[in-house]
């Protein structure tokens, strides 16, 4: 109804209210107010209209009218005449007319009366009409509002009136006529009609004009706001592009501080600075100025430094000045190339930071994910001095890097040379390279080639004006000036150019006491040499401070790296300590001693302006001091009885390093205390000289003599508990320390890391090579943990848990291994028989308990004449209780045609390694260790805990497969099975660990190898099988076989569930039923075809609908629409109740084109129902007493899905069976973004339903889905199918489903819905637990805690090292990088020995307090209820190209 209707509604209520009790009752009233009919002005006008269209064609009134009408209207005409002569003679005949006057007004007004009615109704349809445009268009008036209602009241009146007078009869109405008062009454409410009209019409006229008005106004409005808007778009332009550029200027300072922090030399660009200003802050007036007219050679102790920070800030004080970038060598801070490449390309870095403030993409793409590797440090260089106008490199003392040609400081230092030499000679326009250096061979044979200048004459008058009146320092001296210049002149010509000589000399005279003392120095007492004159420096040392003296000048002098004073005042007490394990904190020197002792030849460095002794670091002045000491350590003995404790060697620091880590408050771990700093075994918080001590004592020892004491002095060291409390300070605050490395120049992808104990005590004794190899063991299996994440990785799972080495594992390393001892906060345990070497066979098998509490190894030990000898050993766990125990030890001999062993462990000619991926272990265990199958042969356990062979069940019995690759054993029932055809052929011994790489491009195709292990492919090739035909026998449609299933989702099919090969319909079967499905050959379709497949008749000749097992690349030859010849899925299941001989009663076997991996055969608890996933997520439901077989579809819960693996368990009710499905998608890629050489990573996800059996047909009822729950588990490229990293655990509620991964990572997955809606369906442990970094190539076993145990087991399977790599050609460590000891190269790579067996091991956790109990897991999706994921979708009626082409056209 629209609102002129409602208003005229409101009308007519209003006018029947106000009516008399007697006119409401009229019939129009009535028929107005019927609640039957909605009533509408549009309709009752029509109505209206047809009554007065009733009463016009009524017989009377129509004569009535076509009589009278001609005589009225010729009356009417001559009424004027008539009347003017009727007035002119007042005759009796002037009263006749007037009578027929009466009469004829009468009869017109009777006439005429429904011609107005007609017409007033025809008008009335445009008047309503127009007050419904206005009601549309002004309704919102309230002034038209109440016209409309009055207008709607006087049409009301005006139909009343109608409806009176089409009432009355026709002659009555004559009567009536004869006088205008009943048509004065209808003209007045047509008055009023028109009246209403004309004052709408005026008011819709002037809510126009004020509605145009506003309009003008909100026009103006409109345009004074888009003025605005333009003005603030502007604006905001202008502030977007200021944001835009401010986001660019942070996203180019974040590339920058990127690159930054990527080239690591904060710390060496700080020494070099620090060094350039107090290189600047001892020029001495203008000396040096020379050289920027005539650069010259320089000789040794010639200022050469000091010239070469004179060239440094000469160009920087160049308004033009080029880029620049230095690096001071220095004698107490050996650099690697690398390391020296990096302080310079940071100082280029910021010279173009500076010009351009942008960091383009081709650098920083250089820089970023990638090593910092010698090479890509040269490659930046190269880009950035391409972008800069110039540069020039100032390398300044290169001789400190080459006191032997055979050193590695020197080739690391020409290293370097070499590439800036070629840099400034391939652009010779744009860079400049200086070096200042003594003269050396080897510089000399690099640079003569290019300008070499001799400087001494220069430095000479250099140092001539240092020594002369015009220097400030002399001014102190009491003396004239003849006399200054009479000593000083004296000076000058003794001095030559050599500074460093004449600065010490200058010193020495401001010493002197007089004049005459003075002088008689000049003449008797200077020093010939530097030598000489740092022997003077040394007498005069107070004989009780030469202890001191001593100590102070070893460590500093011999340090690898600088000290700081607090380290130097700790190490000098613990050295002066009579018990250096307890040193006595009286014994440390006061910093005002040492203040006093260091200078001039030790300099005290303020490090970041502090005065604190924290940040002072203390320097020998000059390399000429260390050369000086390593050829006098006996300087400060004194006579002729030399006294050892004041040689100055490196045996010195080396020993200071293992007696401070040897200290008893070391004794215990470090702990974290409130504040976060580290707390030692005495409470303390101050370890100055630890960090350096933990990370260089082996270098330092590697400068010692061995000796026994030596030996033995550091085998005590690593076997006692201190060697633990080093291992925690090297993980803290060492950074690298064990980290894994590689040579970017090698080809190979040898790894290395770095060597941690003294070299000559892993090689000098079989003691040390254990304890080496045992101490490598613990770092293999927990450097991931060890390596300080602070550094290279702040966001990593194990920072907070940094230094806590309780956490490690240590028992599991082994009873043989030293660190075995340490202690742990878990139980751990190794299940590992001392009487058995581990360096056996790498042939090694386990089976796990359901409920953990029973692990049983099989290990080949020996094998000859047809025979094979396993040792089986039997380990029972008790969590939480005692650690496990070896219950029983079985020696298992088999033979190779029983078990038929070749056809497990054999490699074809013609087989690739695709093929042999995914192959079954040779041996396998089942149902809870109670069975064991060797090749094809199985063996139950006995009473006495014994394997025996189960009769009938070997390669030789006539009924039994000749290959078994999964079983299943329930009472007298046992399923064989197998998913390929493998074909007897020469056998070659040797089994592989095989693995899936490059996942990405096909689950089953590999390209390249891994470092580890052989990549497997799995080609097309057919097997030379002949073809297997199917007997459809016992197969059973849904209808056939249950009359029970739930209609939920049944024919809901997702497009990318198809029925993968169509499935014959069977018929009956008999005791030997064989159901083999064949191969079909539709042809394929050029991929390069544009044609639409759905607009093609004849698509479905080559048109597969199978989405979800095909993965998008048109290069992959695993996108197969036929079965594989090799691949051929044939289960059997025998009987042995009846026969002690097994008998058949079921079989069932068909091609398949992929493989389906660790999904063996489930055998329902009470019923003959056997379950076994085929392949492509089909299902089968076999019923071995009916003989009958259903094949039911596993919807994948994504497109383009393929499962890896589909495990399967019944309930222990038997009312429900579960399934859990490794699923990988990897969705096509168009082809504009595929690149050539990439791989795509598949996306894995798990996928656990539960299913309800019917309780009345189990065996024959499909099941119904009623649970179901998925975990996102991450893009992989590469995963080992031969041994995948998952492992299931079942219990009567839940699934534990585990990752092969450092850290644990166990989900915990319920079965069927929680009751309670708050209650987590998956859910993971809130705490980590670390675990050796082995774990991630070992199956990983989770068990829960049960009963009244609070214990829950993860165990751990064994892992076999691959073999040694030969890499006596390869350097190998920074000491022996060049060595040309091979023992020494070989001895450190990262190896692992052929044949070395890691055995099982585990834990035991409390649920609540390690694992912190269980919380919400995030990886779990959100699968959506309407498509169906999950379900078994029974077989769908496929496409017939030939059948169902029964076309029409289709015309829309």
């Amino acid at each position: 109804m629209t609102s002129a209707h409602v208003t005229f509604q409101r009308a007519l209520q209003k006018y029947i209210q106000d009516l008399p009790e007697k006119k409401k009752k009229r019939k129009f009233i009535v028929a107005c107010c019927s609640p039957t009919t909605t009533v509408t002005p549009e309709s009752v006008n029509e109505s209206l209209k047809q009554i007065e269209q009733q009463y016009s064609d009524q017989p009377g009134r129509r004569i009535a009218t076509k009589v009278l009408r001609p005589v009225v209207d010729a009356l009417k005409d001559f009424n004027d005449i008539i009347s003017n002569l009727a007035s002119a003679d007042p005759m009796p005949s002037a009263l006749i007319w007037g009578a027929v006057k009466i009469v004829v007004d009468g009869a017109h007004r009777f006439i005429s009366l429904f011609d107005t009615i007609k017409k007033e109704l025809r008008l009335l349809t445009a008047q309503i009409q127009r007050i419904n445009d206005y009601e549309y268009l002004y309704g919102d008036s309230q002034t038209l509002q109440r016209l409309f209602c009055r207008a709607f009241t006087n049409i009301i009146r005006f139909w009343c009136r109608v409806d009176k007078e089409c009432d009355t009869c026709w002659y009555t109405g004559m009567l009536k006529a004869m006088s205008s008062f009943s048509t004065a009454k209808l003209n007045a409410i047509i008055q009023d009609i028109e009246e209403d009209a004309d004052e709408i019409q005026k008011a819709a006229s002037i809510l126009e004009a004020t509605k145009s008005k506003a309009e003008r106004e909100a026009a103006e409005l409109e345009r004074l706001r888009a003025e605005m808007e333009r003005v603030d778009a502007r604006k905001e332009r202008k502030a977007s592009a200021a944001r835009r550029e401010e986001a660019e200027s942070d996203r180019q300072g974040e590339r920058y501080r990127n690159t930054i922090n990527w080239l690591c030399s904060r710390q060496g660009n700080e020494d070099d600075m620090r060094h350039l200003r107090t290189l600047q802050g001892l020029q001495f007036g203008a000396t040096c100025e020379w050289l920027l007219q005539d650069p010259a050679y320089a000789p040794a102790a010639a200022g050469k430094s000091i010239l070469s920070s004179r060239i440094i800030r000469a160009i920087k004080e160049d308004p033009a000045a080029p880029a620049i970038a230095y690096h001071f060598f220095r004698f107490d801070q050996p650099n690697l190339a690398a390391e020296t490449l990096r302080i310079l390309a940071s100082q280029l870095l910021d010279e173009h930071w500076n010009r351009a403030r942008t960091i383009s993409e081709d650098i920083y793409s250089k820089t970023q994910n990638v090593v910092c590797s010698l090479e890509r440090v040269q490659e930046l260089v190269t880009m950035l001095v391409k972008l800069l106008p110039k540069s020039y490199f100032i390398l300044d003392g290169l001789d400190e890097e080459c006191t032997s040609a055979q050193t590695v400081r020197w080739t690391e230092a020409a290293t370097t040379l070499d590439f800036l030499v070629k840099l400034t000679n391939d652009h010779p326009e744009r860079i400049r390279l200086w070096c200042s250096s003594q003269y050396h061979p080897n510089i000399n044979q690099k640079l003569k080639s290019y300008m070499v200048f001799d400087i001494r004459q220069k430095v000479k008058q250099d140092v001539t004006m240092y020594l002369s009146r015009a220097n400030p320092e002399l001014d102190e001296l009491e003396i004239s000036d003849e006399d200054k210049d009479n000593v000083f002149t004296r000076l000058a010509s003794r001095a030559e150019c050599n500074f460093l000589w004449a600065s010490q000399m200058l010193k020495s005279i401001k010493e002197t006491t007089s004049l005459s003392d003075m002088k008689q120095f000049v003449e008797s007492g200077l020093p010939d040499t530097l030598d000489e004159y740092y022997r003077r420096i040394f007498e005069r040392y107070d004989k009780k401070h030469l202890p001191v003296v001593s100590k102070i000048f070893a460590l500093v002098a011999f340090a690898r790296r600088p000290l700081r004073m607090v380290e130097v005042q700790e190490a000098t007490g613990l050295l002066l300590s009579p018990n250096p394990r307890s040193p006595e904190p009286g014994k440390m020197p006061f910093s005002p001693l040492l203040r006093k002792l260091l200078p001039p030849l030790i300099e005290l460095q303020q490090d970041n302006g502090s005065s604190e002794n924290e940040d002072i670091i203390c320097r020998i002045f000059h390399s000429t001091l260390r050369e000086f000491l390593l050829k006098n350590p006996g300087v400060l003995e004194i006579g002729s009885d030399p006294r050892t404790d004041l040689l100055i060697t490196q045996d010195v620091i080396a020993k200071a390093t293992l007696l401070y880590l040897s200290q008893t408050r070391y004794a215990r771990l470090l702990r974290k205390g409130t504040d976060g700093r580290w707390i030692d075994g005495s409470g303390s918080s101050v370890h100055h000289f630890l960090s350096y001590s933990a990370k260089y004592w082996d270098k330092g020892m590697d400068a010692l003599t061995p000796s026994e004491e030596l030996y033995n002095h550091v085998g005590s060291f690593l076997t006692s508990p201190n060697f633990q409390t080093c291992i925690q300070v090297q993980s803290l605050w060492v950074d690298g320390q064990f980290g894994v490395f590689r040579f970017d120049c090698q080809k190979d992808d040898h790894v290395y890391l770095r060597r941690m104990l003294p070299a000559w005590f892993v090689s000098g004794t079989p003691a040390g090579l254990k304890l080496w190899r045992d101490f490598r063991e613990f770092v293999h299996e927990w450097k991931y943990f060890l390596t300080c994440p602070r550094f290279n990785n702040p966001t990593s799972e194990t920072l907070p848990y940094t230094g806590e080495l309780n956490r490690c594992w240590w028992p599991v390393l082994g009873s043989q291994n030293f660190l075995s001892k340490v202690k742990c906060r878990y139980p751990t345990f190794r299940f590992e028989n001392e009487s058995y070497p581990i360096t056996g066979s790498p042939q090694c098998f386990e089976g796990i308990g359901a409920d953990g509490r029973e692990l049983v190894t099989l290990i080949l030990t020996s094998r000859g004449n047809g025979s094979l000898v396993f040792t089986c050993e039997q380990w029972c766990c008790s969590p939480g209780e005692h650690l496990p125990k070896l219950q029983k030890t079985q020696t298992v001999v088999v033979d190779d045609n029983s078990t038929n062993w070749r056809l497990y462990v054999k490699h074809l000619a013609d087989e690739t390694p695709n093929m042999r991926a995914g192959r079954a272990p040779p041996a396998a265990f089942a149902q809870s260790n109670e069975f064991l199958r060797i090749g094809t042969q199985l063996f139950h356990r006995n009473d006495e805990g014994d394997y025996i062979a189960m009769p009938g069940f070997s390669a030789a019995s006539p009924e039994h497969p000749a290959c078994v690759e999964e079983f299943a054993v329930r009472g007298s029932i046992t399923v064989l099975a197998s998913r390929r055809i493998i074909a007897n052929e020469p056998y070659r011994s040797g089994l592989p660990n095989e693995k899936m790489d490059s996942l990405g491009v096909a689950l089953f195709r590999m390209e390249g190898r891994s470092r580890r292990e052989y990549g497997m492919v799995l080609d097309d090739e057919s097997s030379d099988e002949s073809d297997v035909g199917e007997e459809e026998a016992g197969y059973e449609t849904w209808s056939e076989c249950s009359s029970e299933y739930s209609a939920l989702d049944d024919d809901v099919i997702t497009p990318w569930a198809g029925p993968l090969s169509d499935m014959e319909e069977s018929g009956d079967s008999d005791s030997e039923t064989d159901a083999d499905e064949g191969d079909t050959d539709p042809t394929e379709l050029d991929s390069d075809t544009e044609v639409d497949p759905d607009n093609v008749v004849g698509y479905g000749d080559w048109h597969d609908d199978d989405k979800d097992n095909e993965w998008g690349d048109s290069d992959s030859d695993d996108n197969q629409t036929e079965p594989r010849r090799e691949l051929r899925a044939s289960i059997t299941i025998l009987d042995t109740s009846t026969n002690a001989v097994p008998v058949k009663i079921f079989h069932f076997a068909r091609f398949s084109r992929f493989l389906l991996y660790e999904s063996p055969p489930i055998i329902h608890p009470s019923t003959s129902l056997v379950v076994w996933p085929l392949s492509e997520g089909d299902v089968l439901f076999a019923d071995f007493a009916a003989k009958t077989y259903f094949v039911r579809k596993l919807r994948p819960s994504t497109s383009y899905t393929r499962q890896i693996f589909v495990k399967g368990q019944f309930s222990s009710c038997g009312l429900y069976v579960h399934f859990a499905s490794l699923e990988g998608q990897k969705k096509p890629l168009p082809h504009r973004k595929q690149k050539p050489g990439t791989v795509q990573p598949i996306k894995l996800a798990l996928l656990v339903s539960t299913y309800r059996l019917s309780e009345r047909k189990t065996t024959r009822s499909p099941p119904v889905l009623v649970h179901r729950a998925r975990i996102d588990l991450g893009s992989r490229t590469s995963l080992a199918v031969s041994k995948l990293p998952y492992t299931l655990t079942w219990t009567p509620t839940h699934l534990y489903f585990t990752r092969s991964t450092a850290i644990l990572k166990v989900f915990r997955i319920s079965l069927f819905k929680p009751q309670d809606s708050g209650q987590e369906p998956v859910v993971v442990p809130r705490k980590p637990i670390f675990m050796p970094e082995s774990a991630e190539q070992r199956h990983i076993y989770y068990f829960p805690a049960v009963g009244n145990s609070k214990f829950a087991s993860v165990i751990l399977g064994s892992e076999t090292k691959g073999s040694a790599m030969d890499v006596s050609d390869v350097p190998v460590d920074d000491q022996y990088h060049y060595s040309k000891d091979l023992k020494f190269r070989a001895l450190y790579a990262l190896k692992k020995v052929f044949g070395r067996r890691s055995p099982p091991f585990g834990c035991y956790l409390r649920e609540e307090t390690d694992l912190g109990g269980w919380a919400k897991c995030h990886e779990r999706s959100q699968l959506p209820d309407d498509l169906g994921i999950g379900q078994l979708d029974r077989r769908l009626e496929k496409f017939d190209p030939e059948d169902d082409c029964d076309l029409e056209p289709y015309v829309h």
